[in-house]
């Protein structure tokens, strides 16, 4: 009895080969789309934390920011409460515009990639599609008489 050569796969072993890359392929993409989720998400984070510290930076540097134009019935000068800050952040964490606004509020949900309807400040920096819009409430600075910026 002649012995038959075998050349090549059986269509039932090609089927378990393919279903089992399916399976594979079904765990792995929604990781992989959460991973990538979570890492824009870290960026975003990471972006408002330095939009924070540079707007925190521009108020206590600058006296208009700072101070209100009159004083106290005492004569002395009173700080803001709170400041909104809006700010446009590339990819790379440049930013590339950022308007401050004494006595307003924002809201942090408002923060998003590639808001490409917001534009700031008197250039009319527009948001692209790789950029961050981020907005944000300043409230937690303690101004006083001959402090910071002054």
């Amino acid at each position: 009895m002649q012995k038959r050569l075998r050349k090549g796969f059986t269509l039932a072993e090609l089927l378990i080969v393919v279903a089992i890359i399916a399976v594979l392929t079904a765990i792995a993409v929604p990781l992989f789309v959460g991973a990538l989720k979570n890492a824009d998400d870290n960026v975003l984070n990471a972006n408002k934390r330095a939009v924070r510290g540079a707007a925190v930076e521009n108020i206590l540097m600058d006296d208009t920011l700072l101070y209100k134009a009159e004083p106290d019935a005492s004569g002395n000068k009173q700080s803001y409460d709170k400041w909104k800050v809006e700010a446009i952040v590339t990819a790379s964490g440049e930013i590339k515009a950022m308007v401050i606004t004494p006595d307003a509020e924002g809201t942090e949900e408002n923060s998003k990639k590639g808001d490409t309807s917001k534009e700031l400040g008197a250039s009319k920096t527009k948001c692209g599609a790789n950029d961050y819009y981020i907005e944000l409430n300043i409230t937690d600075l303690k101004a006083e008489k001959g402090g910071a910026g002054a």
